[in-house]
């Protein structure tokens, strides 16, 4: 693992300007490990999904960025939708990763700048 990537998964601050091109958070990220079928677009979670999305984010991190610390009041995890809902065509499957909250508030807005380009 490089340093770098060392140093976001334990959520250290890290200067990241010098990188040429920011992780795309509208694809399962750098950092994806194990992921979870979503039941579709929905947000109803169940207890179980949330549990192994919080064990499979505390032992591999946010997939975008890598940190092992959600960043949330609750302590979990945010359950990413890949690829996101709003690009996802009705039917389309998808899976579930661990993503921060800061993480999750980026692809907000990339989103939004997908959805203005289709």
């Amino acid at each position: 693992m490089t340093p770098l990537a060392n140093l976001v998964r334990e959520g250290a601050a890290a200067d990241l300007s010098g990188l040429t091109k920011p992780v795309s958070t509208l694809e399962p990220g750098p950092f994806a490990g194990e992921s979870i079928p979503a039941r579709g677009a929905t947000r109803n979670f169940t207890l179980d999904e949330r549990a192994a999305m919080n064990q499979i984010g505390y032992d591999t991190g946010c997939h975008t960025c890598g940190t092992t610390d959600p960043g949330t009041k609750s302590g979990n995890f945010v359950l990413d939708h890949q690829p996101p809902n709003a690009l996802t065509p009705a039917g389309g499957s998808q899976d579930l990763y661990p993503q921060c909250i800061g993480c999750s508030l980026r692809q907000a807005g990339e989103v939004t700048q997908a959805k203005k380009k289709l």
